[in-house]
């Protein structure tokens, strides 16, 4: 049997993001999807986790702020969001991690996201996707696994741009 399986997603800097799917394709001819998230209400996500290991630590994930940016689709707020300030203060290294519910994959899969930072010059916003096949771990070292990285030396999206891996 397959273990199960999380995919996380730590930020740096300023990111927002919409988790529209996360796809198991059984074959060619079909393709499922098992995990969908609108972050309409972030205070109600269930089974989601954030951690945060920034030094020194300040804030977590938020709620999407419409007066920043509204999200790609749905309410003008329904993102989750990650910023500067998760590091306290804005000054420091920052680690701040999203992690899915449990899941299980079993065969190729694919993650779709929608992601965007602010345009502000300066921002070297880095989103990096991880996985753990520890089950039920919170625990950021069980994610070893680099799947992608987006930003960092090169351009974040300053508009909402579809990520799939």
């Amino acid at each position: 049997m397959n273990s199960p399986k999380y995919l996380l997603t730590p930020a740096a800097l300023s990111l927002a993001m919409l988790f529209p799917s996360l796809s198991h394709a059984a074959d060619d001819r079909q393709q499922f999807t098992i995990l969908s998230e609108n972050f309409n209400h972030i205070a109600q996500l269930r089974n989601w986790t954030t951690v945060n290991n920034s030094n020194p630590p300040g804030q977590t994930w938020f709620q999407g702020n419409p007066g920043i940016f509204a999200a790609a689709a749905g309410a003008p707020s329904s993102y989750i969001a990650a910023n500067f300030l998760s590091a306290a203060n804005g000054h420091g290294w920052i680690d701040n991690w999203l992690i899915t519910p449990q899941i299980s994959l079993f065969g190729p899969s694919m993650l779709s996201l929608f992601v965007r930072g602010d345009p502000a010059p300066g921002l070297r916003d880095t989103l990096e996707i991880r996985f753990s096949a520890e089950a039920a771990s919170t625990d950021t070292s069980n994610f070893s696994t680099l799947v992608s990285t987006f930003g960092g030396l090169t351009a974040f999206p300053s508009t909402w741009e579809q990520l799939s891996v």
